[in-house]
């Protein structure tokens, strides 16, 4: 099961970053009014940051990663360490960290999924729909489907909201998207792989 906020490129504003090691692992934290769902995972970047990384001697605390929303203030992803030394030095020197959801698009592998939307308070579809097409082992693009939140015999649309979608066959993977690209847009989302 997935469960994601999907949303586009959007800065957070006030956001704090925050670390911790234990062993091998190495944990960043982002403290912030951050509007993704409760227990959600959502793709995070982060620039700006001046470090310090005597481990991997490479920047593991700017760039973009999976980060799940603890609590209504807090995103919290894990990274692995490659290499654990006698002396760990993993510093933040100095920088204003740029904190930007980029999370306007998961793939999925192919298989059969069931989509639920997550009912609360931050959930803003903004009119927006989601965009759902599917890439083909020889690098063929499905037409795509868009789904609203809500159903609409009127307009003939389907809401997403206990959809059941396969993408099978030739199917490489799944695309799910937003239709249109705006800073607003926050749709909770749980997907399910689905086996009868």
């Amino acid at each position: 099961m997935l469960s994601t906020t999907l949303t586009n490129n959007r800065v957070i504003n006030g956001a704090v970053v925050k670390y911790k090691t234990e062993g091998k692992i190495l944990t960043l934290q982002i403290e912030c009014d951050h509007l993704i769902a409760l227990n959600t995972y959502c793709k995070i970047n982060i620039t700006g940051l001046d470090v310090v990384d005597y481990v991997n001697n490479n920047d593991i605390f700017n760039g973009t990663k999976i980060f799940e929303a603890v609590s209504n203030t807090v995103l919290e992803a894990t990274v692995v360490l490659s290499a654990v030394q006698d002396n760990i030095n993993l510093q933040i020197i100095s920088g204003t960290p740029v904190v930007t959801t980029v999370n306007g698009l998961w793939e999925l592998p192919s298989g059969k999924y069931l989509f639920q939307l997550i009912d609360n308070i931050i959930s803003n579809w903004n009119g927006n729909r989601i965009k759902i097409y599917a890439e083909y082992v020889n690098g063929n693009i499905s037409p795509f489907e868009l789904y609203p939140q809500f159903t609409s015999l009127a307009t003939n649309q389907v809401s997403i909201s206990g959809r059941i979608l396969t993408f099978d066959g030739l199917t490489k993977k799944a695309i799910i998207t937003l239709e249109n690209t705006d800073n607003l847009t926050n749709i909770p989302l749980i997907i399910t792989e689905y086996n009868v």
